[in-house]
């Protein structure tokens, strides 16, 4: 017998109710200063310069996205691959990532056909916080919260007029410095080390 693959229901997306209830607690007073807290996100970053690298399958999307970058005043630094030639997406991953760890770059994107591998390898490198993303929420919130520096995307999964839009939210969203969300990326590094002990779940 053939298999059929069921019909699968679209459900909204919850990004608007949790959009609102962080912004609702952005407001909170601040009692210590009567003061409203300073919303970070408000600002946007200054970013001059990053680094780029795709597979054969997102080589056309990563030529516009470097053009897009570069009409922004952005300076590029394009380690490949740079035909639609089959390759092995490891070996720019890396060449990303070595750009960010080295300090030569603040951030990095990485693109593939679906952001998957590339988001697996990159995440393999220390000091290296690569986030998947296909949706605006999704490459804010990876800043804000992740505060991560490497920007993953798929080239056979989203348009160039998305991948331009999270790549602008990317670069122009700061990473939220608050307690919380220091102390996790803190013990994602202390994963890293294999020195993490997780707390008892409360």
């Amino acid at each position: 017998t053939v298999y059929t693959p069921p019909i699968l229901k679209w459900h909204p997306p919850i990004c608007a109710p949790l959009r609102q209830r962080e912004n609702a607690q952005s407001e909170k007073i601040n009692p210590k200063t009567n003061n409203h807290h300073a919303r970070k996100e408000s600002s946007t970053m200054k970013i001059t310069k990053i680094t780029v690298g795709c597979d054969h399958a997102a080589y056309e999307l990563k030529k516009k996205v470097v053009a897009h970058l570069e009409e922004r005043g952005i300076e590029v630094i394009d380690v490949g691959t740079h035909s639609a030639d089959s390759c092995d997406y490891p070996n720019f991953a890396h060449a990303v990532c070595k750009n960010v760890q080295d300090g030569v770059t603040e951030l990095g994107i990485l693109i593939c056909g679906t952001g998957i591998g590339m988001s697996m390898c990159a995440n393999k490198h220390k000091g290296i916080r690569a986030g998947l993303c296909g949706d605006v929420f999704s490459a804010e919130m990876t800043r804000k919260h992740n505060d991560a520096n490497v920007l993953c995307m798929g080239a056979r999964v989203i348009s160039f007029e998305l991948a331009c839009e999270l790549t602008d939210i990317f670069l122009n969203t700061p990473a939220l410095d608050e307690e919380r969300h220091r102390r996790r990326v803190k013990m994602i590094e202390d994963l890293e080390k294999g020195g993490f002990t997780p707390e008892t779940a409360k």
